[in-house]
């Protein structure tokens, strides 16, 4: 028994020292990816001594410093960095730098009488298919400057560029990795797609919105450095010739290797030089890289010191969809993370259409679109009257009723179709009187409720010319045209009412017929829509690209009214649209479909202070109802994406607990059938002796014969 007791704790030890190595299985196996990742370092050995001849570590540490971040084209904004680069002794893994080809002086000179011409002294290359088409667009702090100089002036511009290229960084993309607020923000978004509900789905919506506003649309790639100086001439060319306007760009071209020193032959007429020279209104100079510049220095003197401070002037990106690669994040099912890069492009093509502008950009033609980037020759021929008709409102009561000027009907003129901005209003009237000693309620208008429904007239495609709109205002929220509770000069206050008991609730429409005679001036009109009826020009409920809404606010009957004007007519400023803005949705009222098939009104309360100051508080001017419903919507939705959260993380602790578990009693249980089967096998071995020992002294034959043996003295 002895001897069985000590094998059993021989086995138990065993499997103990099983379970132990097994332990520590993880550990091994970062070990092996620690030697990987050494073993990959040493490839790059090789590379990042040949970069080090090309140039040292402070130059190169600036052009690495610019791979891996966000980019935003919109605004030519730099964004929150997309991939880990870590400064170190040599380059970084993932990046390598070369020489590039073009190392030597590349001098040209353009002359700009168009906005569409226009170039800026930054190249930046955004590298997309063909779906991606508004890299034929104007986006950049450079652009937005010219672009003031030739809209405020009728001034050509000469543009005349010299580079030098340095060296080049490349990220190899397939190398690189994320940060970890980049991917935490990708499993957010996977997470919403894998529960696949309608909610979630709208949250991925949001949070991919939320991604592009913090990382931008692109991620830069490479970056070429070196340095660049760049000459701007602002030219007045009205009284010049035809044969001195061929002469005009080597005049430029000469003005500046002049003023950089820059040695070489060049052949141009004196005296359209000296007209030019007459004739330049103004001139910018830009020179980046190297030392700062100074009056005296020649070009070449400041070609030397580029080796000393390179800066980037190319700037090469891929969109962020381009460069995901679901092996990085935690969720690896192909299906869902295809609908990742699907929803990623469509929100990107969502911000790519609000941000491209189609507009007149001929700065001398009456309809030129400030705002515009890219060229719409259509829109030149634009007429502020073409798009608006007119207003009526019909009603069984007299005081409702209120005529088109156009038609001095209710309807439309040629070309336009009425539209309904409202539901019908339909609401009692009582009137009391009193008889004798009685006081008497009964319906004022025939016994009848009143009934009226409000119309505009829109352009349906034909040439036909409407009227000027001058904007519109309430009894609480003023005209943005003018600023007040009244209608710009020359044009027609035209009143519809709401509330017969309240004479002031209604809407004024401030409109002038087009043959107004010296009116030269008014609102761009996109449409009109309402809380519960969509836009015409866009059948949703928003306003058309190149347009923006303003808000009446809401009526008696909780209907908010807006209208969309020309984003550049009350403020004339270049407007930056961030994604997520512009969804097919109100302004102050959002839909949100979720469970058991019920509507919940959400309201953003992003109203601006003057609303505030017109309304005594908040809630009154978004209504407590919609707004108390709002929050229970986004509660639940946020109460929603939590579980979501939890519930992934618990559900992958789980798993890697119950796989280990499951691995380590496997290896238990393997163990301790081994050590039962031998203890089972030493068990019938040591009960087959003792049951043959008892059976041998037992047996009387066996007993007489060895009785007999020791008898005779026998062996």
């Amino acid at each position: 028994m002895k001897y069985f007791v000590t094998f059993f704790l021989f086995c138990v030890l065993i499997t103990n020292t099983f379970q132990s190595s097994d332990s520590y299985e993880p550990e091994l196996k970062t070990r092996n990816h620690a030697s990987l990742h050494d073993n990959g370092i040493y490839q790059y050995q090789s590379q990042q001594t040949k970069s080090k001849q090309i140039a040292s570590q402070k130059t190169t540490a600036k052009g690495i410093r610019e791979i891996g971040l966000g980019y935003n084209p919109f605004k030519d904004e730099n964004k929150m960095a997309v991939w880990v680069i870590e400064e170190t002794d040599d380059l970084p893994i993932g990046v390598i730098v070369y020489q590039t080809p073009k190392s030597q002086l590349s001098m040209q000179t353009e002359i700009t009488e168009h906005l569409v011409n226009i170039t800026t002294h930054k190249h930046i290359h955004l590298h997309a298919s063909g779906r991606y088409k508004f890299i034929k667009a104007k986006f950049s702090g450079d652009y937005d400057s010219f672009h003031n100089h030739l809209t405020k002036s009728s001034y050509k511009m000469a543009h005349t560029q010299a580079n030098i290229h340095l060296y080049t960084l490349q990220s190899q993309i397939e190398m690189m990795t994320f940060t970890p607020s980049f991917t935490k923000s990708i499993n957010e978004i996977l997470w919403c797609l894998e529960k696949n509900t309608t909610r979630s789905r709208q949250l991925a919506t949001y949070k991919t919105d939320q991604l592009l506003n913090f990382y931008g649309t692109h991620v830069r790639t490479k970056v070429v450095m070196g340095g660049t100086c760049n000459k701007y001439d602002f030219i007045d060319t009205n009284e010049w010739s035809d044969y001195e306007k061929t002469q005009f760009s080597a005049s430029v071209k000469v003005s500046f290797a002049i003023f950089f020193s820059i040695k070489g032959s060049y052949e141009v007429d004196h005296t359209v030089y000296e007209k030019y020279l007459k004739s330049n209104k103004n001139t910018q100079v830009y020179v980046t890289g190297g030392l700062p510049w100074s009056s005296n220095e020649t070009y070449n003197e400041w070609a030397e010191t580029l080796f000393l401070n390179p800066i980037p002037v190319d700037y090469y990106h891929y969109p962020i969809s381009y460069v995901l690669r679901a092996e990085q994040f935690e969720y690896t099912n192909r299906e869902v993370f295809r609908e990742l890069i699907k929803l990623i492009e469509k929100r990107t093509m969502k911000n790519v259409v609000q941000n491209t502008h189609y507009g007149c950009m001929d700065p001398k033609n009456p309809n030129f679109d400030f705002i515009a980037n890219v060229d719409d020759p259509k829109r030149c021929a634009f007429n502020l009257t073409e798009n608006f008709g007119g207003v009526f409102q019909v009603s069984n009561y007299p005081y409702f009723q209120l005529k088109n000027e156009l038609t001095q009907n209710y309807s439309c003129p040629e070309d336009y179709k009425a539209y309904p901005i409202q539901d019908p209003v339909s609401h009692t009237v009582w009137c009391h009187r009193r008889f004798w000693h009685w006081d008497l309620k009964y319906k004022c208008y025939n016994g009848e409720d009143i009934n009226s429904q409000l119309y505009v007239c829109l352009n349906q495609g034909g040439s036909k010319k409407g009227m000027y709109f001058g904007g519109a205002y309430t009894n609480k929220v003023h005209n943005r045209y003018t600023n007040g509770f009244s209608c710009p000069d020359g044009y027609y206050d035209r009143f519809a009412p709401f509330d017969s008991n309240d004479k002031t609730k209604g809407i004024h429409f401030c409109t002038a017929p087009y043959d107004s005679g010296d009116i030269n001036m008014g609102l761009h009109v996109g449409g009109f829509f309402s809380g519960f009826k969509p836009n015409p020009f866009t059948k949703k409920f928003v306003c058309p690209n190149g347009y923006k809404r303003v808000t009446l606010g809401f009526s008696f009957y909780s209907e908010e009214f807006v209208y969309c004007v020309g984003i550049h007519d009350f403020d004339g400023e270049l407007m930056y649209i961030p994604p997520g803005y512009g969804h097919d949705i109100p302004s102050l009222v959002d839909y949100y479909w979720l469970e058991k098939e019920q509507y919940y009104l959400v309201v953003n309360i992003s109203v601006p202070e003057s609303y505030e100051e017109q309304y005594h508080s908040l809630s009154e001017f978004l209504n407590a109802t919609y707004h108390n419903k709002a929050t229970d919507a986004w509660n639940l939705i946020d109460d929603d994406k939590k579980n979501l959260v939890e519930n992934n993380q618990d559900k992958n602790d789980n798993t890697k607990k119950t796989t280990s578990n499951s691995h380590h009693s496997n290896s238990a249980i393997v163990v301790l059938s081994l050590c039962l089967g031998l203890m089972s096998i030493a068990f019938a071995v040591l009960l087959f002796v003792t049951k043959k020992k008892q059976n041998e002294k037992n047996d009387p034959e066996k007993r007489r014969i060895l009785y007999t043996n020791s008898g005779t003295g026998e062996d």
